[in-house]
């Protein structure tokens, strides 16, 4: 019955708004709302907003919230396929882009820490909802953990203190009203037809004599089983009280029962009572033995597609453009290596990235019967060295006329934040690196596991075994003891980490000596230098907090420390492209830039988080990769003059 009581009701909807068709509390700003469109429950109840600038968004605000991780959740439609951003803010912020289809899709954005900030969500912004697009929004929903809850009606106006400690910590039902409902049916039924309480009478009957032949056997199971359901509810509710007292001292037992409550794996634990079951994170990657990673051709990474070759789509309808891996006649190839800057993230979709950008601008100025195809070669976490696996695994295959490596965050980033992972710097590996590593060697920390009815005693146990492993040092001495590590520690001894880059780079302009092809390295802009952040906008986080929420939570070091160390290495970055560039003068197909400036003076946002580019920085890059291309003579001689 209890479990009954957990998932028959859904959890609190803490956002401070009316619930459809009313509008109280939705704050729409350059756009239009008219209520009245079916909704995914079959009423009309749905509104249509249809945006009027560039820039429009819907705010709703939430209540106070009770906890530290929470879900914001909504369902939403287009006649044609939308792209459209969805925040969570508080003094963190996170971010997604949403694919809207003509069907019915609930997305949903995380938020995983906060302090005492008011919460808000926002459908829009961020340039991604601009003029003349229309979209079908219902069911908005803030609920607390990192799952979406089922749909529950918003909190409305302000609760009052026992209500809101009401929202926070009793378990509704409705399911005692529907066995009342059931006896009063069955007692309306035995009440008008004779031949039915004749039925009920037998059935008593047989009831009865069973009862009289089984009483001691059915009172005995009955009673073990009462003593099994106390025994277990008796440790669910110590265990619930030792998380509580393992939270951290400084925070109050409210918001550390809070925590725990969210953290606990209940959906996974009452799932088979029909409790939502989770979903997993967006994940397009798998291992690969000669680029770590690789994408299945045709999986979803949305906001983008993933095409034939398993890389981010431009989304171009032309189908010369589309064609790969065959090359057709009079077409130039180019390929875009780099993490996920170069994979386009802060795009509202593919056709925003940088490569589909830059494509689009060759193809605009190229003469009759030449067409430019730009390959999107980005994958998350990527440094200089996964640009040359990619480069040699895939790019010489493909027949790539241009390579472009977009490069120095990432390499930046694992060189003087490696302690965010607890484990040791290994040169030249990404989060996927540690990640196949630990899972091929068995050294990965323990998978949770969810006993069914039992969450919180799942959470401790994990909790448990994780510290246990954590304690053991064993990961920590494989680490040391790997060749790869030992070899890190004389690279070390004897260079300092920016010239790795430089080596990386110099690997791969070397194999461009005497050669017809072209390689391009840039430099890519942060936002720590040659930028003044905009401390202002009109809704939302301003990029200065976006960039500073995302360093606090990504950071393994205080934002100032971190803000010296990457603008640091980022400066001896920029004396290594000097030296490369003045060793590789002699060769007009081998250039390297420094193009940190690039995005200084931007009137509009151009990073949306610790380093990730608005789609109109994006444009600002592929502008400059474009000036770049047109003064060699191998492109120059195939746009128009």
């Amino acid at each position: 019955m209890l479990a009954a009581a957990v998932w028959t009701t859904a959890p609190p909807n803490y956002l401070r708004i009316a619930e459809l068709p009313e509008l109280d509390g939705w704050e729409a700003y350059g756009v239009t709302m008219k209520v009245g469109s079916p909704a995914p429950d079959g009423t009309k109840t749905a509104a249509i907003v249809t945006a009027n600038t560039n820039d429009s968004h819907i705010v709703l605000r939430a209540a106070d919230v009770p906890g530290t991780k929470m879900t914001f959740s909504v369902y939403l439609r287009a006649d044609k396929l939308v792209n459209v951003a969805l925040f969570l803010n508080s003094d963190f912020a996170t971010s997604k882009v949403a694919r809207l289809s003509p069907e019915w899709q609930r997305f949903s954005v995380r938020l995983g820490g906060r302090d005492e900030s008011p919460i808000a969500a926002m459908i829009g912004g961020g340039e991604s909802f601009a003029s003349g697009k229309s979209i079908y929004v219902w069911g908005p929903q803030l609920s607390l953990g990192t799952q979406a809850t089922r749909y529950a009606s918003p909190v409305g106006t302000a609760p009052s203190a026992f209500q809101g400690f009401v929202e926070r910590y009793q378990l509704r039902s409705r399911s005692p009203w529907l066995w009342v409902l059931g006896l009063v049916l069955l007692a309306g039924l035995a009440a008008i037809t004779p031949a039915a309480r004749a039925g009920i009478a037998r059935i008593s009957r047989e009831i009865g004599a069973a009862w009289s032949i089984n009483r001691y056997l059915i009172r005995s199971g009955v009673v073990n089983a009462a003593l099994i359901v106390a025994t277990l509810a008796t440790m669910e509710v110590l265990a619930f009280v030792a998380s509580i007292l393992r939270s951290p001292s400084t925070v109050s037992y409210f918001d550390a029962a809070a925590t725990v409550i969210a953290r606990a794996p209940i959906a996974q634990a009452f799932w088979f009572l029909g409790a939502t079951r989770p979903q997993n994170q967006d994940e397009s990657i798998v291992f690969s033995p000669l680029t770590q990673v690789a994408r299945l051709p045709g999986d979803q990474l949305p906001p983008y597609l993933i095409n034939s070759l398993g890389l981010i789509d431009n989304e171009n309808p032309d189908p010369l453009l589309r064609g790969m891996p065959q090359k057709p006649s009079g077409m130039t190839r180019i390929a875009l290596y780099g993490g996920s800057t170069a994979m386009g993230i802060g795009a509202a979709d593919g056709t925003a990235t940088i490569s589909a950008q830059l494509e689009k601008l060759l193809n605009e100025h190229a003469s009759p019967g030449a067409a430019f195809q730009v390959l999107n070669f980005g994958h998350g976490g990527g440094q200089t060295y996964t640009d040359l696996e990619f480069m040699v695994a895939a790019g010489t295959k493909l027949d790539v006329d241009v390579h472009i490596s977009l490069n120095g965050f990432n390499d930046a980033f694992f060189a003087t934040e490696s302690g965010r992972t607890r484990l040791p710097y290994v040169i030249n590996w990404s989060d996927f690196s540690y990640h196949y590593n630990n899972a091929l060697n068995n050294v990965s920390p323990p998978q949770p596991v969810t006993l069914p009815l039992l969450p919180f005693i799942s959470l401790l146990f994990n909790d448990l075994r994780t510290e246990q492993f954590l304690e053991s040092a064993r990961q920590l001495a494989f680490y040391e003891a790997l060749p790869m590590r030992r070899i890190t520690q004389f690279f070390d001894s004897r260079h300092t980490r920016d010239e790795l880059l430089a080596e990386n780079l110099r690997f791969m302009a070397g194999y461009f000596i005497k050669r017809d092809k072209v390689f391009l390295s840039y430099l890519q802009p942060h936002p720590l230098q040659f930028r003044h952040l905009l401390e202002t906008s009109r809704a939302g986080p301003s990029e200065r907090e976006l960039v500073d929420s995302y360093i606090r939570r990504l950071a393994a070091h205080e934002p100032a420390e971190y803000s010296g160390r990457m603008t640091a290495m980022f400066e001896s970055y920029g004396a290594q492209y000097a030296v490369l560039a003045r060793e590789y003068r002699a060769y007009p197909n081998i250039r390297f830039f420094d193009i940190r400036p690039v995005l200084n003076g931007l009137p509009v946002p151009a990073y949306i988080d610790i380093i990730h580019y608005s789609a109109t920085a994006q444009r600002k890059i592929a502008e400059r990769m474009f000036a770049d291309l047109s003064r060699l003579e191998s492109i120059r001689s195939r746009l128009k003059r």
